[in-house]
């Protein structure tokens, strides 16, 4: 995005964008005020940080056109035709390759963010990481359980509870188990690791388990699952992740970087088709579904308000489906 912004074909050539000078001549504070000035321009070129105003995010798909109109009048018997110009605005063909980027960048940003938030135990980052991901799960379902769950802990955390019990829950979000700086995690993240650790020593029991052996079994596995941890990584047995195990090589990223630049993702061509993902859009949510979210969005905090129950899409657990296929 940077290298198109910049109008730059690789990463050593000079970029060409008007509003960029050679700043080696330049004081300090005014090269800091001119790239603090370039960013702006580029997240509001790419509409980053505007989803709660998404009629100000430009759209590459729209553009205006002139339209000559002729209408006819009679005055004292005489024929007059008057002309006039109105512009009208027009809409090219969806470009799907850019939106799926695009939309992929905003998811991106937005998941390093909450991470970030996370990692720093920020209690004033995590409320608006909640009201900036509205968006995001209402795009996916309105039935979505994580966007009844951020609209529920804005509404606790802001409204409906006191001051030190919303610090309360605001500070208990993040706790830090091992120690140090940018070491936190997210307290429910603990423990269903926690919950993980009781269900592999429960399957282990096998069959005809009472509550009390499920109970004695269960009272340190989290330390159990530290052990076993510790010894994994004497023997150098790798451990089970979601991650690669390996960086990505400088190589792959020259090739990755060169194959992109000649797709231009971020470069707006009218009539691009991106297999499996023709219905998506730029940013989560457009400015014409903006009425329908303000819509159900109060109707949910109408709903949690009264404590009633709200409806949610039925997510089967992974971990369910694996017990119920193992019994």
């Amino acid at each position: 995005q940077f290298m198109e912004f910049f109008n730059m074909e690789d990463m050593d050539s000079k970029p060409q964008h008007r509003d960029f000078d050679d700043l080696s001549h330049q004081p300090k504070d005014q090269q800091k005020s001119f790239l603090l000035d370039i960013i702006q321009k580029f997240m509001k070129y790419f509409g980053y940080g505007l989803l709660e105003t998404p009629h100000l995010i430009p759209r590459r798909n729209e553009y205006q056109e002139r339209v000559e109109k002729r209408s006819t009048i009679l005055v004292n018997g005489q024929q007059f035709i008057i002309q006039t110009s109105e512009e009208k605005t027009c809409y090219k063909e969806e470009d799907e390759v850019y939106n799926y980027c695009m939309l992929l960048c905003h998811w991106y940003l937005h998941v390093i963010e909450m991470h970030d938030t996370a990692k720093e135990g920020d209690i004033h980052r995590a409320v608006l990481n909640c009201k900036y991901a509205i968006p995001f799960f209402y795009s996916h379902s309105k039935l979505s359980k994580y966007l009844v769950e951020n609209v529920n802990y804005v509404l606790q955390t802001e409204h409906l509870l006191s001051p030190l019990q919303s610090l309360r829950v605001l500070e208990g979000s993040f706790v830090n188990t091992i120690g140090g700086k940018g070491k936190c995690v997210e307290s429910d993240l603990v423990q269903e690791h926690s919950v993980c650790n009781q269900k592999s020593l429960i399957r282990s029991l096998g069959a005809n388990k009472t509550e009390k052996s499920i109970s004695r079994a269960t009272a340190s596995a989290d330390a159990i699952a530290e052990i076993c941890s510790q010894m994994d990584n004497c023997l150098q047995i790798k451990p089970k992740s979601g991650r690669h195990s390996k960086t990505v090589s400088v190589n792959d990223q020259i090739i990755v970087s060169r194959e992109l630049r000649k797709i231009r993702p971020f470069q707006y061509i009218s009539g691009r088709k991106c297999q499996g993902f023709s219905s998506l859009h730029p940013i989560p949510v457009t400015t014409e579904n903006v009425p329908n979210m303000k819509d159900w969005i109060n109707h949910l905090i109408r709903r949690l308000t009264r404590g009633q129950v709200v409806p949610v899409e039925e997510e089967e657990d992974e971990e369910e489906q694996d017990d119920w296929e193992e019994d």
